[in-house]
């Protein structure tokens, strides 16, 4: 209970901080200047997740099967072929990006020094191999989570600093967040050379099963580049090019809410807690239904949590902008955000098959069924001159697409699928009676709705979940993870 609570904790700063981070930057700067910085970020992000993520699932994948049996050489020569492969990517990955910045073909605005964007994507890359990577192969998650929460709080310090009292410029600016970028490195790669030791208890290298691995890693691989389709970060750089960096501010605005919603997930931060128990289950006995039964009620816990959570940031949506960040990003952001939370609900089912997948160890259908992801591009290259709603819709298409796929494939094979468990009268009554709740009250009074709404929904949750919707097992799964204080509740 005490790792949920950190989790919770570890996720609320980074929503509180992410979003005081926001205020300041979109009140001290101009739009374009803000979309502009986006744009860095996301810039960056590309090589990060075409060079590095695919062979990061590797390590994840393998290293704790070889601290379970004590092969410490196999880890050795895993991290040491990976890092030479990664460094080799990086360098390769760079002289590229040199190349084409130099010949025209890439358009940095000015007020971004390159120098400081290699630099970020330098840092950013180590960080995310050499210390997270690791940290969460050793099952130090727990201490990784610790380590964040310092950070948010150094960065966060770091932009009050430079923006609210030196006061300067974007350009200034970013010599600051490649200062943050590279503290946060240094400070997780600390806290890899600090448990190291006691984890890899041997300086041995030995072979690894390459063929496996490497397969592993390909179709992992293979997964990030597809999926970095229908990534943020890819869409941000294409609405810099087709709508220009102002239009980048009002996306990533329209971002923000479905991102907090998406951070709290229960798919996200229940993961390991409750799918843990159904796979030891499984590797005793084998049993693939196991599996399915666990995933399927993280799917339920998931539809249980979104439906209120959307509905009342829908309504809530342009008192917390306007407030926030002006009228103009309201009137800029509230349609596209829209779709976002669509996509926000099927990300969270995508999620889960995710999961099913990892654990049955089918990753060539990972990588094989998220070739969807490209339909994103597609839509928004081709559809673009219609205005940005476009860039909503190919996000939300591509997602439909690829969890369909995962139900109709999955079915095919095992003959059993991750449900879509809001195709069910009690939900659809539970969304009516929330949905009523929220016009009736939002009509009245904003201040109202926004105090009443919450308990009102907990209450609903609660009766959904004792209700046919969970059943007698699944319930008492849940159950075991709230917080025994808050048991009484339900």
């Amino acid at each position: 209970m005490k790792e949920l609570v950190i989790i919770y904790l570890e996720r609320m700063l980074q929503v509180f901080f992410g979003l005081f981070t926001t205020y300041i930057l979109v009140n001290n700067f101009d739009a374009s200047e803000y979309g502009l910085y986006k744009y860095m970020l996301s810039f960056s992000a590309t090589f990060i997740l075409f060079a590095m993520l695919g062979f990061n699932f590797s390590n994840i994948r393998f290293i704790p099967e070889y601290l379970s049996r004590g092969e410490y050489g196999k880890i050795n020569g895993q991290l040491l072929i990976f890092s030479v492969i990664h460094v080799i990517v990086l360098f390769i990955s760079i002289l590229v990006m040199l190349l084409l910045y130099e010949n025209g073909l890439i358009k940095i605005n000015n007020q971004i020094n390159i120098t400081c964007l290699f630099l970020i994507i330098i840092f950013n890359f180590f960080k995310y191999f050499f210390s997270e990577s690791i940290l969460c192969s050793f099952s130090k998650r727990l201490m990784l989570t610790y380590f964040r929460i310092g950070i948010y709080v150094i960065q966060f310090g770091i932009v009050m600093y430079a923006v609210l009292m030196r006061d300067v410029n974007f350009e200034k600016y970013v010599f600051y967040y490649t200062l943050s970028a590279a503290i946060e490195f240094l400070i997780l790669f600390s806290g890899v050379l600090f448990v190291y030791p006691s984890v890899v208890r041997e300086k041995c290298v030995t072979n690894i099963n390459s063929k496996m691995v490497y397969r592993h890693a390909w179709n992992n691989y293979g997964f990030t580049i597809v999926n970095y389709l229908r990534d943020n970060a890819v869409t941000i750089i294409l609405v810099s090019y087709l709508f220009g960096f102002t239009e980048v501010s009002y996306y990533s605005m329209a971002l923000i809410i479905p991102n907090v919603i998406r951070t709290f997930t229960p798919s996200k931060v229940f993961s390991g807690f409750i799918v843990p128990q159904y796979v030891r289950k499984y590797n005793k006995t084998g049993d693939d239904n196991i599996i399915f039964d666990g995933l399927n009620l993280l799917s339920k816990i998931n539809v249980i949590y979104l439906v209120p959570a959307i509905i009342y940031s829908i309504f809530m949506y342009k008192t917390v902008i306007g407030l926030a960040f002006g009228d103009i990003y309201v009137e800029n952001s509230y349609v596209l955000s829209l779709f976002i939370f669509g996509n926000v609900f099927f990300l969270s089912f995508f999620d889960v098959n995710l999961l099913l997948l990892n654990i049955i160890k089918r990753s060539d259908l990972v990588f094989k069924l998220n070739l969807l992801s490209a339909i994103n591009i597609f839509i928004i290259l081709t559809y673009h001159e219609y205005g940005q709603f476009v860039i909503g819709i190919g996000n939300l298409t591509s997602t439909f697409l690829t969890v369909l796929s995962f139900w109709i494939v999955i079915n095919k094979i095992y003959k059993k699928r991750i449900e879509f468990n809001f195709i069910d009268i009690k939900v659809f009554l539970y969304v009516v009676f929330l949905l009523s709740i929220s016009l009736m009250l939002n009509d009245i009074n904003k201040i109202i709705y926004s105090i009443i709404f919450l308990p009102l929904s907990l209450y609903a949750a609660v009766l959904l979940m004792k209700s046919t919707f969970l059943n007698d097992q699944e319930y008492s799964v849940v159950v075991k993870i709230i917080p025994k204080k808050l048991r009484a509740l339900i």
